[in-house]
């Protein structure tokens, strides 16, 4: 039997096992045939709570079993907890969670901390993840938020501080007041949350509910803190209405900006604008002073300032109220006016003739009754005053310089200078009549309409010259055709320059026009005075060839047909001229000299020499040329066909023959073949007619008849 002690340490030992055996069996994989998520509603109103349904499609045996629930909606935690769930073999279990319920890791309501139930006009994601002693499983599905928009939410002041009530005020989507509309200030600059500058359930926060009037007032400095400077996040939210965040800063320092512009002059208006240091939104009614000038920023922060006496002047900006009570000092320059300006419608006006002068300030306006001050190129002078459109008008009577100064209380002066002049006025006499070579007359007065006298004319890139008399006219030759420029000078004057066409038509002529090839013409050209000029001549031949040449030109024609000739001279019209050239006829004759053919060329009974002739012979062709008595000659080297051709172009195409025989027996040599042939045949069928008549006389002799001869023979052995 077992002592006490031993059944104590058995039992435990028994117990020990029963224990693991469990926990074994607790911790062991368990399939619940995965998991289908749903939403009691899945179109949900602005501030709804909604049930989470996770349904356990097919538990493998019954057993209880801790599941671990992970809920994220759009990527954010917002439940994570242990849940013990009984399961039924082949029975689906639906486990139910409120989101008014939900815990994350750190035991925090982050889903209504976010104010997730407002957030509209977009598709949220929730996800769920099961775990811990049941096979990890996963589902997701999205859902969507609808509600109203405030019509109306607005911040007073728009730049909030620690010191002074905010007011914020919300309407319906009637524009009506709202009342009961939750305001949730949160201070996200602070340093309880993870991050900076952004939201973090950490960060201080305070809600409030608007009023009857749709309004709420808070005081950051007494909320949040005398130093609770920096960036608000401000939601505001309520049943059945979307979620408006808005980021405000809430400062006590401020900055400034300007002045603009930048250098400000004597008169000019400028602004300095006062900001928030770190917002940089405007602040209203803070005093600003500029030297013994002060002025309170208006509600888009601006102060304005107009100073009349140039200089460097304090800037002051005192705090008020919240503000920190160091005020901000700075120095603004103030420069002077800028100078006046003149205009001068005409720099280079003629004695005589009005000129206009316009003063305007350093903006560009016209300046009113300023002084202006002329000096005359002999120093005499006197002073203007400009009229409402800023204007003087002064007519110069000397030549020379002249010298202006305009001036005005508060202005530096403007000064100026013109020079006058004297210009001509040149008139061409009769411009039909001005043909090359021909003399004409020029008229030139002044600018007063006067004649001037000995004043030099010419035609520019000329020799030619002329001076104008008492009555301003001047007599010139036209050298050259075309558009020349009659130039006009005169010391105190200015140079005139007239631009006039001078007529030029040519005429050429050709002597004789119509001649036989070889002969020559004689071209010349004419101008309008019928005289002879040098003019450039293009000469296109027959064959469409060119020659280029001057006239007077010879033209020496060796081809048939018409010869085309342009005569051209610059500003001139162009002439042309036609010559019609012909071929003479030839005539060829032939005889024998001393062994050789003489050939004689005629052309209308007259010698032609020089012809070239082509004479084609049993030994060959030759090219011969005919002397000065129209005569060639050639070798009769051989019997036969002599031909004769003529190869120029001056002379209609001739041909002669000649044939060139051999003696008399040699000239019938194949006669005498032919009897020799005949003879022959006939001897040889004589022969042939005997030898068958010889035949024939044998056949009828009769058999018994002897020939004598072999009687003879036979009786006479």
């Amino acid at each position: 039997m077992l002592s006490p002690n031993r059944r104590i340490i058995g039992l435990s030992l028994l117990t020990l096992i029963t224990i693991t055996l469990i926990a074994s069996l607790a911790s062991a994989a368990y399939d619940t045939g995965g998991i289908q998520i749903d939403l009691n509603d899945t179109r949900l109103t602005a501030g709804d709570d909604f049930t989470l349904q996770i349904e356990f499609q097919d538990p493998e045996y019954n057993d209880s079993r801790r599941v671990e629930v992970l809920v994220e909606i759009d990527g954010t935690q917002v439940h994570l907890q242990d849940h013990t769930v009984n399961f039924i073999e082949g029975q689906k279990y639906q486990l139910n969670i409120s989101s008014s319920s939900f815990r994350d890791e750190k035991d925090d309501n982050v889903f209504e901390s976010m104010l997730m139930k407002y957030e509209c006009d977009t598709s949220h994601t929730i996800s769920v993840e099961v775990d811990d002693q049941v096979d990890t499983a996963t589902d997701e599905l999205t859902y969507k938020v609808d509600g109203e928009d405030f019509k109306t939410i607005t911040i007073t002041p728009s730049v909030p501080n620690l010191k002074d009530n905010t007011v914020v005020y919300v309407s319906d989507y009637r524009d009506r007041d709202f009342s009961g509309v939750d305001v949730r200030w949160t201070w996200v600059s602070d340093t309880n949350g993870d991050t900076d500058n952004a939201w973090d359930i950490a960060d201080k926060y305070r809600t409030v509910r608007t009023s009857s009037g749709g309004e709420t007032s808070t005081n950051f400095g007494t909320r949040f803190g005398t130093d609770a400077r920096g960036k608000y996040q401000l939601d505001v939210y309520t049943a059945g209405y979307c979620l408006n965040t808005k980021t405000v800063d809430v400062d006590s320092e401020i900055a400034y900006v300007g002045p603009n512009p930048s250098v400000p002059k004597v008169g000019e208006q400028f602004t300095i604008r006062v900001t928030s240091k770190e917002g940089s939104s405007a602040v209203s009614g803070i005093q600003v002073k500029v030297g013994s000038n002060q002025a309170l920023t208006d509600a888009n922060g601006y102060a304005r300032f107009t100073i009349n006496s140039p200089g460097d002047y304090d800037l002051v900006i005192g705090a008020t109220g919240d503000y920190s009570n160091t005020p901000i000092l700075g120095t603004i320059t103030v420069a002077a006016k800028g100078g006046l300006a003149i205009a001068i419608s005409n720099n280079k006006p003629n004695i005589g003739e009005a000129v206009t002068l316009t003063v305007t300030g350093p903006d560009g306006a016209v300046m009113p009754s300023a002084a202006v001050a002329l000096a005359a190129p002999d120093g005499s002078g006197g002073t203007y005053t400009t009229t409402t459109a800023g204007t003087v008008s002064y007519t110069p009577t000397q030549s020379g310089t002249y010298r202006i100064t305009a001036s005005k209380s508060g202005y530096t002066n403007g000064t100026a200078t013109f020079s006058t002049q004297n210009t001509f006025k040149v008139t061409i006499d009769n411009p039909s009549a001005w043909i090359i070579g021909a003399q004409v007359s020029v008229t030139v007065l002044s600018y007063a309409n006067q004649p001037v006298q000995d004043a030099a004319v010419m035609i520019k890139d000329t020799t030619t010259s002329a001076t104008t008399d008492l009555n301003g006219r001047a007599i010139i030759s036209l050298p050259k055709a075309g558009d020349v420029q009659v130039l006009v000078r005169k010391a105190t004057y200015q140079d005139a320059t007239v631009t006039q066409r001078v007529q030029c038509n040519l005429q050429a002529t050709a002597t004789p026009s119509s001649l036989d090839v070889g002969d020559q013409s004689i071209i010349t050209v004419l101008n309008d005075a019928n005289k002879p000029v040098a003019a450039d001549l293009r000469v296109t031949s027959p064959d469409g060839s060119e020659v280029v040449a001057k006239s007077d030109y010879t033209l020496t024609t060796d081809k048939e047909g018409e010869y085309r000739i342009d005569a051209s001279l610059a500003g001139c019209q162009q002439s042309t001229v036609t010559v019609t050239a012909r071929r003479q006829p030839l005539t060829l004759t032939t005889e024998v000299q001393d062994d050789k053919l003489l050939v004689t060329a005629l052309s209308n009974t007259k010698v032609a020499a020089g012809v070239s002739l082509r004479i084609s012979s049993p030994a060959g062709t030759k090219t011969v040329i005919t002397n000065n008595r129209g005569e060639a000659t050639v070798d009769l080297a051989e019997n036969g066909n002599y031909t004769v051709t003529s190869a120029d172009s001056r002379y209609i195409p001739a041909t002669t023959t000649f044939e060139k025989e051999s003696s008399a027996l040699g000239r019938y040599w194949w006669i005498i073949i032919v009897l020799g042939v005949a003879i022959v045949i006939v001897a040889v069928v004589a022969l042939a007619v005997m030898q068958a008549y010889k035949k024939v006389n044998r056949r009828r002799r009769p058999p018994h008849v002897l020939d004598i001869k072999d009687e003879d023979t036979h009786l006479n052995p």
